[in-house]
């Protein structure tokens, strides 16, 4: 039967603890048979702290593989995703440059430009913003909250509406469906 490290560890101790020493002299009473075992422990407890020191060094390299795999993907998900981005862009601007109002119904796709609104925080007047409107712990702007107390008329110092224009690419339903299949 093979001991585990806190067995072996526990032997090992009740040995030492059981060592006498003769107080007059100093001397340590340990008997031929005490020195064997405290010899095979520790063998048998490098021998285990090895293997489970390689089953460690094992997980944590898997572990850093798959992390490295994983940051890998985001890297090539990453760059996909700005490459889309300024592709939008390009498809944005030409069509404002071709229509007053830019919108294309096609075969497989709706391409129009919407209106949106976005809450922005001004960090230079971060610490003017009301309680009402900070989410704690690490306070970040409630922009739901704070939108809509601006579009009430309502002040909310700190913090501003900005006006964007966003392309929406929409896959139409008939040709999404058999592109799913």
């Amino acid at each position: 039967m093979s001991l585990k490290l806190y067995e072996i560890a526990d032997r090992y101790r009740d040995i030492l603890d059981n060592i006498h020493v003769n107080e007059d002299t100093g001397e340590v009473d340990i008997t031929e048979d005490t020195l064997k075992q405290i010899d095979i422990l520790s063998g048998e407890f490098q021998l285990k702290a090895e293997s489970v020191a390689a089953a460690i060094f094992e997980i944590e390299t898997e572990a850093k593989t798959v992390k490295a795999a994983a940051q890998a993907q985001l890297d090539v998900a990453d760059m996909k995703m700005k490459k889309a981005k300024w592709i939008r862009g390009y498809l944005h601007g030409e069509l404002g440059r071709m229509q007053a109002k830019p919108s294309i119904s096609g075969t497989y796709f709706s391409i129009y430009e919407m209106n949106t609104v976005s809450t922005k925080l001004d960090e230079t007047r971060r610490e003017s913003v009301p309680e009402e409107f900070r989410r704690y712990p690490d306070w970040e702007l409630k922009a739901k909250e704070a939108k809509e107390a601006i579009l009430a008329d309502k002040m909310v110092p700190g913090v501003f509406l900005e006006e964007n224009k966003t392309l929406v690419i929409k896959q139409k339903k008939k040709q999404k469906a058999e592109s799913d299949k």
